[in-house]
């Protein structure tokens, strides 16, 4: 058997502990459609690729808000100054 790290299609039970989140959260996470799959018969697999893309997608929601955040603060801030 090819080991997981070397595999390009994980189980949506193997996807979700590379995540590092339970099971049921990652089928929430296909449901809404933030997590791609793909269906070979009636098995569900996830590319490792999708994993990445949904992680940097996370990465880059989570700075733009972060940005977002201080551009906020950082307008209230002069406004206090007027």
């Amino acid at each position: 058997m090819i080991p997981v790290t070397e595999r390009i299609l994980l189980t949506v039970r193997e996807a979700a502990d590379r995540l590092g989140i339970g099971r049921s959260t990652a089928y929430e996470l296909i449901a809404s459609g933030r997590l791609g799959t793909v269906h070979i018969g009636r098995a569900c697999r996830v590319p490792v690729d999708a994993v990445d893309r949904f992680v940097e997608a996370l990465r880059t929601s989570h700075l733009d808000g972060r940005i977002r955040g201080a551009a906020l603060v950082g307008r209230r801030h002069y406004g206090d100054l007027d």
